[in-house]
C-alpha cells in the first residue's frame, strides 16, 4: 500500500464465519477496540507478509526438481539469478 493511500478507506462487505467474527468481537471487547479495526489490522499484516515481500529462492522448496530451459538465465534479473546460483540451482 502506498503512503498516500494509508488514510483513504474503502468500505467493503466481507463474509466470515460466525465463529471467527465472534472471536474478533471478544478480542475487541478485551482490548477496547472495535472488531472492524482488528480485522483491518489483520488484513494489513497479511498484506505485508504475503503481497509485498520478495521471497528468497534459497528458502523455496525445490525438492520436486527444477528443470529450466536452456538460455533461461538470460531472462532472469541479476538479483534472481544470484539467488538461484546461491541456492544451488544449476542454470
Amino acid at each position: 500500500m502506498t503512503n498516500e493511500n494509508l488514510d483513504i478507506k474503502k468500505m467493503i462487505t466481507l463474509y466470515v464465519s460466525a465463529g471467527m467474527y465472534k472471536e474478533y468481537q471478544q478480542q475487541a471487547k478485551k482490548t477496547g477496540r472495535k472488531a472492524a479495526e482488528l480485522i483491518r489490522d489483520a488484513m494489513d499484516e497479511f498484506s505485508k507478509n504475503n503481497f509485498h515481500k520478495k521471497q528468497k529462492l534459497g528458502s523455496m522448496d525445490f525438492s520436486n526438481g527444477v528443470k529450466l530451459k536452456a538460455g533461461v538465465k538470460d531472462f532472469l534479473e541479476d538479483d534472481w539469478r544470484n539467488d538461484f546460483l546461491d541456492s544451488g540451482v544449476k542454470l
